[in-house]
């Protein structure tokens, strides 16, 4: 049996073939060119181990028929590569043939390909939002710069034609304002149709119907949040999801000494600013969530 560490780069990887009595050697190959040699070199007694990245699924899918396992590691949970005071890419694919020949390796939850398809959407999605976010930042700045203050976030539903165009404007910051107008507009356009796009595939979605019914979650938000999770049964605990979402607060406990820190923030960006959203549409429209809020807000500061 080989333990095999692979340092994967987007044009190369570099294999460390680690054997049972320790002795190792180490072969560079090219992704496009020796992929195919490298996977004839392959026995099915072999386990591979890789970190996380943009195409680690694809790799992991092409070694998959040859070889006996294929372990995709957690980086963020394997800081032992990125925190090393020696990182090449040999040192990198050894270290993940020595962790993996001792059973160390924090592995990767890969999603399923619809999950990864919704994710790809939203993430698309997310751009989208940002963009046209800076637009109406500078739409806002250009009027400021002329004396005039316009509200921000009023700006959306035809906030144009209620704030911008009831004011005269020099003719340049006129045509600049036209250009922005139209942009916002293009921008809103796509995300209108990929939130379409989203809603529709999460309509099909296990645990769609249940997520929608409760107060805060709407399509949207249950798409997301049921593409985050990708399968309830992954998680065999509640304290478990909470912590992939990173909602729990952060612990230090040693000898007699306890500190319960900030919450976590770690796991899912997107997940955690999808239930924080929906949490605070609940508290306006949930009764008892509402009082539960104001009975924590007088603990602490409101957005707390």
């Amino acid at each position: 049996m080989r333990f095999i560490g692979i340092d994967l780069h987007s044009d190369m990887f570099v294999c460390c073939f680690l054997k049972e009595d320790g002795r190792s050697n180490f072969k560079k190959y090219i992704l496009d060119e020796d992929i195919e040699r490298f996977l004839k070199s392959l026995t099915p007694n072999d386990t591979c181990a890789l970190e996380a990245s943009t195409n680690s699924k694809y790799f992991a899918d092409r070694l998959l028929p040859f070889v006996k396992h294929v372990r995709i590691v957690n980086p963020s949970q394997f800081s032992i590569i990125s925190a090393s005071t020696k990182k090449t890419d040999r040192q990198d694919a050894y270290k993940l043939a020595l962790f993996l020949k001792s059973d160390l390796l924090p592995s990767s939850r890969v999603k399923s390909a619809q999950s990864q398809r919704i994710m790809s959407l939203i993430n698309l999605r997310s751009i989208q939002v940002q963009y046209r976010a800076k637009l109406f930042q500078q739409t806002w700045s250009l009027a400021l710069s002329h004396g005039h203050r316009i509200p921000k976030g009023k700006l959306r539903a035809n906030g144009f034609q209620k704030y911008i165009w009831v004011i005269e404007w020099p003719p340049e910051t006129a045509e600049t304002f036209q250009l922005i107008e139209k942009q916002c507009f293009d921008v809103s356009s796509n995300i209108d149709q990929l939130e379409k796009t989203i809603c529709a595939i999460g309509s099909r979605l296990k645990g769609y119907e249940t997520l929608i019914s409760i107060t805060g979650i709407g399509p949207l938000s249950a798409t997301i949040l049921l593409a985050v999770i990708d399968g309830i049964e992954n998680f065999n605990h509640p304290s478990k999801l909470s912590s992939y979402f990173g909602i729990v607060p952060l612990i230090r406990i040693s000898n007699k000494k306890q500190v319960y820190g900030r919450m976590s923030k770690g796991g899912s960006k997107i997940g955690r600013t999808t239930l924080i959203q929906a949490a605070w549409q609940a508290s306006r429209y949930n009764l008892d969530l509402n009082q539960f809020y104001n009975r924590q807000k007088q603990k602490s500061c409101p957005m707390k």
